[in-house]
C-alpha cells in the first residue's frame, strides 16, 4: 500500500477510491499522498507489532513509542487534509 502511494497515487486514486480518504460514508474527505503514506504506515506497524507478539524481538516500549509517533503523524496529516478540503489555508 505504501508503495502504491508513493508510486502509483493516481492509479490508487480511479481503482481504489476508498483507500484514499479519511473516514467513512457521509463524514469523510479527500486523503492526500501523505495521507494515504501514514495510513499505510500505521498499518505496517499494526502487522510488524502482531508478528513480534510470536517473536518477542523488542520489548513493548519501543512498539509504544512507534505507535504514539505513527498516529500522531497520522492525525496531524488527516487535520492537514481536512484543512485542504475545506479550502483554509494550511
Amino acid at each position: 500500500m505504501l508503495a502504491l502511494a508513493v508510486f502509483r497515487f493516481e492509479w490508487l486514486k480511479r481503482n481504489m477510491p476508498f483507500f484514499v480518504r479519511w473516514g467513512r460514508y457521509s463524514w469523510s474527505y479527500p486523503a492526500s499522498k501523505y495521507g494515504v503514506g501514514a495510513q499505510s504506515i500505521v498499518g505496517i506497524l499494526i502487522g510488524l507489532s502482531c508478528v513480534d507478539s510470536w517473536f518477542n524481538a523488542l520489548p513493548s516500549f519501543p512498539w509504544s513509542v512507534l505507535f504514539v509517533w505513527s498516529i500522531g503523524i497520522a492525525f496531524f496529516v488527516a487535520m492537514f487534509d481536512l484543512a485542504t478540503h475545506k479550502g483554509g489555508s494550511a
